[in-house]
């Protein structure tokens, strides 16, 4: 008699793990979720302090950007209830006692709010974090383990803890900074591409142009990243780089057209496409003090008035900006705001019923910004240097008069530098003035 036995595999059980991303902070690791930022310079450009797109565990995507109609579509569907069109809107007219019909998105401000963490069900055997190949296994009792130095394993929390760096990239032509595309990628797959539906959203709700927010570029990212493998490069721009564990970038040899600060800043040149001055429109910065109601500011056919929308309003006419800066009517409204100046020569720029003269942009002193005390009829115009935010490092500033007469100013000044993003330290600092330009030193502070 012929026996045959047969083995059966026992079935692979499954159980819920949670991926999240940390960095090290203060000798622990803390999640970076609140660390995200996403705000707009007055120069042009966006900041943003963010992580990675396009993660995967296995063939499952991760940590993906959920739109806020999303949130609003899932809250309404708590306990699987399906709810018909319009639901979401009467919901809303409900909760605000609104007699009359509104859309979703005019309640939510905008803010960049996105999950750093993520809890699945997962089999037992090995699994992937692409695109990054960090590998980690659960056993069929539950037990989770890696033997890759760019995670964690949280056995009481069931967790897997992907160790991220943040990268500094900043644009710069010549030796002003400067706003333009980047592109990041790790192993040929792009990670930056979830930018797209941020800034589609953006326009969405300020009521802009489809493709206004994207058009404006990047200034400053900063991306939380985990080192990279052995043999295996990150590319921004299509220069190449590596993250060591220790949070350090190292750019390959044949990398033209930047440099690495400190190990964690890369500043990139733009290509100039033309050695004359450049004629087309600049952003400069307009800040305003003492109003009793709302301002009027204009240079050429742009003008700004009135109550800020996201991202500086809606344009009407041809070659006309109309924003609303509100004023309101309290004794002391003060506000800010990015006004269009044409290129970098010198502009007259006026000020409710004053002109004020904006001095030229130079190499020297790139950045532009006037100060206006609206009940004094006098403003200030503020000049910089190129932008360097390396602690300790010196700083200064050029202040002229723009237009009224201004007090004078005192032979020392105190400028407090506040965090705009998070990760980041501020702190005060003590600038000496010496033929109207103004000098101190940065603090010397981790984080600034």
């Amino acid at each position: 008699m012929l026996m045959v036995s047969a083995g059966l595999a026992a079935p692979a059980r499954a159980a819920m793990v949670t991926i999240r991303l940390v960095a090290p902070a203060e000798g622990e690791l803390a999640p970076v979720e609140e660390r995200q930022r996403l705000w707009r310079s007055p120069f042009g450009g966006w900041g943003v302090t963010a992580w990675t797109f396009a993660m995967r565990l296995d063939d499952t995507p991760i940590l993906e950007y959920r739109t806020a109609e999303l949130k609003l579509l899932e809250n309404a569907m708590e306990g699987n209830t399906l709810v018909s069109d319009g639901s979401v809107e009467a919901m809303l007219n409900e909760a605000f006692g609104l007699d009359e019909g509104v859309k979703a998105e005019e309640l939510i401000s905008f803010s960049l709010t996105r999950q750093a963490s993520e809890t699945i069900n997962v089999v037992s055997g090995r699994h992937t974090i692409q695109p990054f190949g960090i590998e980690f296994t659960l056993a069929s009792d539950g037990t989770l383990a890696t033997g890759d130095a760019r995670a964690r394993i949280d056995s009481e929390e069931r967790r897997v803890d992907v160790i991220c760096h943040p990268v500094t990239v900043k644009l710069f032509a010549g030796k002003r900074s400067a706003a333009g595309r980047l592109q990041l990628s790790y192993a040929s797959k792009g990670l930056t591409g979830g930018f797209k539906t941020i800034f589609s959203e953006y326009d969405k709700q300020s009521r802009q142009k489809a493709g206004t927010a994207a058009r404006a570029g990047f200034r400053r990212l900063i991306l939380y990243l985990p080192a990279s493998a052995p043999g295996v490069s990150y590319e921004i721009n299509r220069l190449k780089f590596e993250l060591d564990t220790g949070g350090r970038v190292t750019l390959a040899k044949d990398a033209k057209g930047a440099v690495c600060v400190d190990g964690r800043e890369i500043h990139l040149q733009q290509r100039a496409t033309r050695p004359e001055v450049v004629t087309a429109n600049q952003l400069i910065g307009v800040s305003w003090f003492g109003a009793a109601g709302e301002v009027s500011i204009s240079c050429g056919t742009e003008t700004v008035v009135g109550d800020p929308l996201p991202g500086g309003g809606s344009r009407k006419g041809r070659g006309t900006r109309s924003a609303k800066f509100a004023g309101g009517v309290a004794k002391d409204t003060r506000g800010a705001v990015a006004l269009p100046v044409p290129g970098a020569r010198t502009a007259d720029v006026t000020l409710g019923s004053m002109r004020a003269r904006l001095p030229a942009a130079t190499d020297a002193w790139p950045h532009r910004q006037l100060v206006w005390d609206v009940a004094g009829a006098a403003c200030w115009a503020f000049q910089t240097g190129p932008l360097e935010t390396r602690a300790g490092a010196q700083w200064s500033c050029r202040i002229t008069r723009a237009a009224g007469k201004p007090p004078e100013l005192p032979p020392t000044l105190r400028a407090t530098l506040e965090a705009v993003c998070g990760g980041a330290t501020g702190g005060d600092m003590d600038l000496k003035g010496e033929g109207g330009v103004f000098t101190g030193t940065l603090p010397a502070r981790p984080g600034l």
